[in-house]
């Protein structure tokens, strides 16, 4: 087991130089980005009259989400009751789809019910794997979290600004134009991505070895540094490739279930679309987010990581279904949905008539910005699901998972 041993570091050149030099590549466009349009934008903006209102409600939603999360820190039981306190409004959304569709086949697929029992595992789970507040305070935390979020939040400001110049750009086509904010929409993902996983990466490494090997407190910021010193390449692909991947197993599962209701008019259709959806599902279990915990802990490439992480998984008897089942991905989820609407309100509140596709910006910088305050959160329960699977007979003294694990069982017994 893994959890037994020293971390080591099986990749001892720390990444592949291609990927380490890509991240720097990034890193530099970037800047060289901020130093051209940043001037321009900004005058752009202020002779628009939207700058104050955008940098009011993007820097409103970096304060609340910042405060959330501290807020999750000290009451994490709490935090998930507030979160799912819309499920009744999920309920109504399922009415929705039964009322389109055929009655209760494609939206209960699609929007299952959340059980009170998946609430109050969550709530149990993220207190479990949060405990023991003197490992990593919350000042330590915020010591990496706070220059990630600021970070985020000039290229969030960056973002929208190139956006703005682009779609008043009459030089360009619109064909130009539509590429061009195409591609600056997945550069400022991928940014809003790797600055999330840093953080994941570094926090599951403390959590890991605290679990595994009863380690005492460590501070972020070395192993801040130690992230940024040795994973940047195993960080800049793995938030490349883990949500395309992700998106072609939505995509197919998607496919999937419309074939229930909906005739595409080829008698094979269904059959292709079944192996597509495979064929993606057997992708993500070979590239997810499960395995940086093994990249911070073991210097792992990304995709040995994963494929060792869902092999324990598997051989961990219940422990695959119960983390199908779990809710604290779909907390940080709907934390990010919450984030990204707190933006757009504010920005709408302040300007009335505030365009629409500033709108639309802010919702989706919220989002990201949101999830990159929940990146720690995450971090624990992977780290600690992670530790649990390698040694579940000896695993602390907590009873978390076990427990589930046996009410599941009796839940499919009965």
């Amino acid at each position: 087991m893994h959890g037994q041993e020293e971390p080591r570091n099986e990749n001892p050149n720390n990444d592949m130089i291609i990927l380490k030099s890509l991240f720097r590549a990034d890193c530099f466009t970037m800047v060289m980005l901020i130093i051209s349009f940043g001037p321009i934008a900004f005058h752009h903006l202020q002779s628009t009259d939207l700058l104050f209102p955008l940098l009011t409600s993007i820097s409103t939603c970096a304060v609340v989400t910042f405060l959330w999360q501290w807020f999750i820190f000290f009451n994490p039981s709490k935090a998930i009751g507030i979160a799912f306190s819309w499920r009744k409004i999920l309920t109504l959304v399922v009415w929705v789809f039964q009322g389109i569709f055929e009655p209760g086949v494609l939206a209960n697929t699609i929007v299952p019910p959340i059980t009170p029992g998946q609430i109050r595992y969550a709530k149990r789970i993220l207190t479990a794997s949060m405990a023991n507040p003197n490992l990593i305070p919350i000042s330590n935390i915020n010591s990496i979290l706070i220059p990630s979020m600021v970070l985020g939040l000039l290229s969030s400001i960056l973002f929208v600004s190139i956006n703005i110049l682009l779609i008043d750009a009459d030089r360009f086509s619109t064909f130009v134009r539509v590429n061009l904010l195409f591609a600056n929409l997945l550069h400022v993902f991928l940014i809003m991505q790797v600055i999330s996983n840093i953080i994941v990466v570094t926090i599951t490494r403390i959590k890991y070895m605290n679990h595994t090997r009863r380690r005492e407190a460590m501070d972020p910021l070395p192993q801040l540094r130690n992230t940024l010193r040795n994973f940047r390449g195993n960080i800049f692909f793995g938030s490349a490739a883990v949500p395309v991947l992700e998106l072609i197993h939505v995509f197919g599962r998607t496919l999937s279930l419309l074939t229930r209701v909906i005739d595409f008019g080829f008698e094979r259709a269904p059959e292709y679309i079944n192996r597509f959806e495979g064929l993606a599902r057997e992708m993500t279990m070979e590239w997810n987010y499960w395995g940086f915990v093994h990249v911070g802990a073991y210097n792992m490439e990304i995709g040995r990581a994963t494929a060792g992480t869902m092999e324990m998984f598997s051989q961990t008897f219940g422990l695959a279904r119960l983390i199908g089942s779990d809710l604290t991905g779909c907390f940080c989820f709907v934390c990010g949905v919450g984030g990204g609407a707190i933006c757009s309100l504010v920005g709408f509140a302040i300007m009335e008539s505030y365009p629409m596709q500033l709108l639309l910006h802010n919702f989706f910088i919220g989002y990201l910005m949101s999830r990159i305050a929940m990146a720690w959160p995450h971090a624990c329960v992977i780290a600690y699901y992670v530790a649990y699977a390698e040694n579940p007979e000896n695993f602390e003294n907590d009873t978390t998972i076990p427990d589930r694990i046996e009410e599941l069982r009796r839940l499919v017994d009965d």
